[in-house]
C-alpha cells in the first residue's frame, strides 16, 4: 500500500502546475496614443513539463472586451534570478483570430509583461504595457543614494564605523592584507550621507565623497557597487583597487554582497555630480567614473590586467570642478558605455566613482553624487532582409510585409541589422498560418522599456515538417500530424513550443 501511494504521489506531482497571479497597472497604446492605465491580472503557471502558460482574462481594448488572452507552453530562462518568457502566437479572441507577440520577465513578486496584438479589422498593432521593469535588473540598487546603514571595519588595530549607502561601498568595508593598512584605511571616514540633494530630485539623501590626507599620502574618496581593497600605503599600488567577484559568499554589515547585478547591456550610464577640489591642482584636476559590465567572474579597476570577461566599458576621468563661491553647482554627467565583446554575458557591473582620477593625486576633495542611472537606447532597426536581400519598400516605421515565396521558409534566411543601442535584443519566431509561413520580427531595447514587431507573411510557403523518427518502415509510410497542445491541428511545429505528433499508430510528445 505504501508503494502505492507513493507512486499516486509521484504522479499527481509530476501533472502539478503551480500559478502565481500578479496584479499591476495596465496601459493599453493604439498608434501612439496611450489610453488610461487600470489594474488587472495576469496568471503565470508553471507547467509541469517546465514550459509556462501565460493568462490576461477579459482584456478590453476601449469600450470592446476583447475576451480572454491565452498563450500556452511557453519556454522559460533563468538568469540572475529573473525568468524571461518569449512567444509569438495567434490567438482567439472575441474578434477572431490574431496574432501576438509577448515578451515577459518575473520574480516570484513581480511580472513585466509586453504584449502586441495585430487588430486586422482597424489594421493596427494594439501594444500592452503590464507593469514595469523595477526591480528586474536594468538599474542599480539604491542608485539615488536614500538608503543607508552603519559599517564597521574591525582588526586587530580597533574598530572603525560609519554611515554606508545599500548595495554600494567604501573603505569601511574595505579588504586588506595588512590589518594597520585596513584600520588607518577606514579610521577616517571618506563617505557620508548628506542632504545636499541635486535640484529636482524626489529623493531627500545624496552621498559625499571626500579625500584625506594620511601620513603626507592623499586617499581619495571612493565608492563602488564592488569592495574596495586596501593593500598597499603606496597610492599608485595596483594592490588598492576595486573588484567583485559573484563566487564569493562574503557580505557587507547590511547582508548585501559585493557586487551588483545587471540584467541588460546600456548605453551610457548618467549621474548627478557636485565637485570641488580643495586646493586647485592644474596638473591632477578631475574626478572620475568607471564602471565594468562583466560576466560576473574576477576583475578589478585599475589592473594590469587585460581582461576578457568584460561586456562592455564606460569611463570618464575628466569630470571636472563645479563649486562656486564654495557652493555645490549640479551637473549630469553621462558617459556612454563602449561594447568590448558582445560574445560575453553581461552579468554584473563594477561602477566605481572616485575623488581623482589619479590615485593619491588629489587634496581634501569633495564631490557630491545622486540620482545615477543606467541609459538603454532605443533600437533603430537598419534593415530585415530575406535570403541576403533586404525586403521590397522595406522602412523601419512599417511593420507588416508579404513576400510571395512558395519554398520553405527557415529562420536562418532572415537578418536583422539594428543600430543605436548596445543592448538591443532581436527575436525571430515562425509559425504555419493557413498556406502562408509568417516570421514574427520583435526588436527590443536592453531594458524591454521599447519595442518595434515586424510580421513577414510569405504565402505559399512553409516552415518545413520534420517527420517523426520511426524504427518501422511500416508507419514511416504514414502522413504525419502534428497538433498544437490545445488539440489544434497544425501544418508545423514552431521551436520553443510543445506538439502532439502522430503518425500511423504512434504519437509522441515534442517539445521543438
Amino acid at each position: 500500500m505504501k508503494k502505492v501511494f507513493t507512486l499516486l504521489v509521484s504522479a499527481l506531482m509530476a501533472t502539478a502546475s503551480f500559478a502565481t497571479d500578479y496584479t499591476d497597472n495596465l496601459t493599453v497604446t493604439v498608434n501612439g496614443t496611450a489610453m488610461p492605465a487600470i489594474q488587472s491580472t495576469i496568471s503565470v503557471t508553471e507547467n509541469a513539463d517546465g514550459t509556462y502558460k501565460f493568462s490576461l482574462n477579459n482584456f478590453k481594448f476601449m469600450t470592446m472586451s476583447l475576451g480572454d488572452i491565452v498563450v500556452d507552453n511557453i519556454a522559460g530562462t533563468t538568469s540572475n534570478g529573473v525568468t524571461s518568457l518569449k512567444a509569438a502566437q495567434d490567438v482567439t479572441l472575441s474578434m477572431g483570430t490574431m496574432p501576438l507577440s509577448l515578451i515577459a520577465e518575473k520574480t516570484d513578486g513581480k511580472l513585466y509583461a509586453l504584449i502586441d496584438i495585430y487588430y486586422p479589422l482597424l489594421k493596427q498593432t494594439i501594444h500592452v504595457v503590464f507593469g514595469n521593469n523595477d526591480g528586474l535588473g536594468y538599474q542599480l540598487k539604491n542608485s539615488g543614494f536614500e538608503d543607508w546603514h552603519t559599517a564597521t571595519l574591525s582588526s586587530m588595530m580597533g574598530t572603525a564605523s560609519g554611515d554606508e549607502p545599500n548595495n554600494w561601498h567604501d573603505m569601511l568595508s574595505c579588504s586588506y592584507g595588512n590589518p594597520v593598512i585596513g584600520y588607518f584605511a577606514a579610521y577616517n571616514p571618506f563617505v557620508f550621507k548628506t542632504d545636499t540633494v541635486r535640484p529636482g530630485s524626489a529623493g531627500k539623501q545624496a552621498a559625499l565623497l571626500r579625500s584625506f590626507e594620511i601620513f603626507g599620502i592623499v586617499a581619495n574618496g571612493t565608492l563602488t557597487t564592488g569592495r574596495l581593497n586596501a593593500g598597499s600605503t603606496t597610492a599608485e599600488d595596483l594592490s588598492n583597487h576595486a573588484y567583485l567577484d559573484m563566487s564569493k559568499t562574503d557580505k557587507d554589515s547590511n547582508g548585501d554582497p559585493f557586487y551588483q547585478t545587471v540584467n541588460g547591456t546600456p548605453d551610457s550610464v548618467a549621474v548627478w555630480m557636485a565637485f570641488k577640489q580643495g586646493t586647485p591642482n592644474a596638473t591632477y584636476p578631475h574626478a572620475t567614473l568607471s564602471a565594468a559590465l562583466t560576466d560576473g567572474t574576477y576583475y578589478q579597476d585599475p589592473d594590469s590586467v587585460t581582461y576578457t570577461n568584460v561586456r562592455a566599458l564606460a569611463k570618464d576621468t575628466t569630470i571636472t570642478t563645479t563649486f562656486t563661491t564654495g557652493l555645490p553647482v549640479w551637473k549630469r554627467v553621462v558617459v556612454p558605455f563602449n561594447m568590448i565583446d558582445a560574445n560575453v554575458e553581461g552579468k554584473a557591473l563594477l561602477l566605481t566613482m572616485a575623488t581623482n582620477a589619479n590615485p593619491g593625486k588629489g587634496s581634501t576633495d569633495s564631490l557630491y553624487v545622486d540620482d545615477l542611472s543606467l541609459i538603454y537606447n532605443t533600437p533603430i532597426v537598419e534593415d530585415i532582409a530575406y535570403k541576403g536581400t533586404t525586403i521590397s519598400g522595406f522602412k523601419a516605421a512599417t511593420t507588416r510585409y508579404t513576400i510571395k515565396d512558395a519554398g520553405v521558409v527557415s529562420l536562418d534566411d532572415i537578418t536583422v541589422k539594428t543600430s543605436g543601442a548596445n543592448g538591443a535584443r532581436v527575436y525571430t519566431e515562425m509559425r504555419q498560418s493557413g498556406a502562408d509561413a509568417v516570421v514574427t520580427v520583435s526588436v527590443y531595447s536592453g531594458d524591454l522599456s521599447a519595442s518595434q514587431v515586424y510580421t513577414l507573411t510569405f504565402t505559399g510557403a512553409t516552415t518545413g515538417v520534420r517527420a517523426v523518427e520511426v524504427n518501422d518502415a511500416k508507419t514511416a509510410a504514414q502522413p504525419v500530424e502534428i497538433y498544437a497542445i490545445n488539440g489544434q491541428r497544425v501544418s508545423s511545429m514552431q521551436p520553443g513550443q510543445v506538439y502532439i505528433v502522430k503518425q500511423g499508430n504512434k504519437t509522441v510528445k515534442v517539445v521543438k
